[in-house]
């Protein structure tokens, strides 16, 4: 129960701690986590409000040069993150938004974007609304 989502991802086990996650949502800052599909769709069984953005690359013959070129990962477990990566993006469709990594700053423009966009959502201002209705 100390753990928001947990997985096994080719061959390595990841999680997000729980109280992390919810002590920065009482601040009232965003959180944002790198995890995979099954992550992910964890956290949003949990936290239905939570916002999924699905990082794609601009095809899978350039996110295997960009795995090969880090050089931080032998053949056989670039083929395993290559697989994985396959049958992850057959996921996108259950995200909320899609950014295509195809230029770093354009991405994360993108993202940005996005963050900001959902700050505007009338769920997420409904405090300021009844203050300012009741000032009426």
């Amino acid at each position: 129960g100390e753990l928001l989502e947990h997985t096994e991802y080719c061959g390595n086990y990841y999680g997000t701690p729980k109280q992390t996650v919810e002590e920065v949502l009482a601040d009232g800052k965003n959180v944002v986590l790198k995890i995979e599909t099954e992550g992910a769709a964890n956290v949003k069984k949990m936290l239905p409000e939570a916002v999924l953005i699905f990082i794609l690359p601009p095809s899978m013959e350039e996110l295997s040069r960009r795995l090969h070129k880090r050089g931080t990962e032998d053949e056989e477990t670039i083929q395993k993150r290559l697989k994985q990566a396959e049958t992850e993006i057959s996921n996108a469709y259950d995200y909320d938004y899609v950014i295509v990594n195809g230029e770093l700053d354009a991405a994360v423009n993108d993202f940005v974007s996005i963050v900001k966009a959902e700050g505007f959502r009338t769920g997420r201002n409904t405090e300021i609304i009844s203050k300012l209705n009741k000032s009426l």
